[in-house]
């Protein structure tokens, strides 16, 4: 168990190590950096081994567990597998459900400038534009057209997005374990 909780504490910390570092890559993309190639690339493959590592601690934590329930495995110690396999796995779909929260409200606040009743916006316009508003928007005819932003309408989705993520977290830990 010891070896399952270690391996996922030094995924997430490889994890963030690389995202790190792609970071510093990107910014100094004109410039040629191997070294940060090369240390991106090794904290990429740590992150691949230490993930099918924890995937086969897993299983072979559920196995021995398995096979021991005939030798008399104590229910407290069943249990505590059982716990350990389904909060790994539920702090799995919570991290991707939030990744997709911040997703969608990035790609959500640019609709406020298409659902305001007062801007007509041609349906022809770039969507690059909705993300740079303090440009002039024209139609094909030339036409200025002023950006008029929904900040109601985007609130409420925003708001209702974020209620329904943390009422999504709780149910996942309000249910005690059998």
């Amino acid at each position: 168990i010891i070896a399952f909780i270690v391996t996922a504490y030094l995924t997430l910390t490889y994890c963030i190590i690389k995202t790190i570092l792609d970071h510093l890559r990107t910014r100094t993309k004109h410039k040629a950096q191997p070294y940060q190639d090369r240390l991106s690339h090794a904290f990429g493959n740590a992150v691949i081994i230490l993930s099918d590592q924890q995937s086969l601690t897993g299983i072979s934590i559920v196995i021995a567990a398995v096979s021991q329930l005939q030798n008399g495995l104590a229910s407290y110690h069943w249990q505590c597998v059982v716990n350990l396999i389904y909060t790994a796995m539920k702090i799995f779909r919570i991290v991707l459900m939030g990744v997709l929260i911040v997703m969608l409200a990035v790609v959500m606040g640019t609709v406020g400038y298409l659902l305001s009743p007062n801007s007509v916006v041609p349906s022809a316009l770039p969507a690059w534009c909705l993300y740079h508003s303090d440009f002039e928007w024209r139609t094909l005819d030339g036409e200025l057209v002023r950006p008029v932003y929904n900040w109601l309408w985007i609130s409420i989705s925003l708001g209702f997005l974020i209620f329904v993520y943390l009422s999504r977290v709780a149910t996942f830990f309000s249910h005690e374990s059998i």
